[in-house]
């Protein structure tokens, strides 16, 4: 197992709190490496909605959210989505992506 984190991202900086916030809600390795953005944020998440294979959803400060995989958090989008990524949408706009990079543990290719 890999140190899983957020390699870089597109999404505006005003919008980081509340994607981390909803992926606190996931324990799937993108949301948690999204979640450590911002780990000391308030923001409240409601009506929260796992969907497997695809993402989370969940309303923050009247606004509904989607993180995960791009074909479901943007639905007018064809293109598929690389697994090293994960989405996000407010109110059905896209906002952004979170690229993420999965490194070995220090010490783990010694231990082979």
């Amino acid at each position: 197992s890999g140190l899983t984190k957020v390699a870089s991202f597109t999404v505006p900086d005003d919008e980081i709190e509340a994607a981390s916030a909803l992926a606190r809600f996931s324990r799937h390795p993108a949301s948690r490496a999204v979640a450590a953005l911002h780990p000391a944020g308030q923001a409240a998440v409601e009506q929260i909605r796992e969907e497997p294979g695809n993402g989370i959803e969940g309303t923050v400060g009247g606004r509904v959210y989607r993180l995960g995989r791009q074909s479901w958090v943007d639905a007018r989008s064809t293109a598929g989505s690389a697994s090293a990524e994960a989405w996000l949408s407010a109110d059905g706009r896209v906002l952004g992506a979170f690229r993420i990079s999965d490194s070995l543990r220090l010490g783990a290719a010694a231990a082979t």
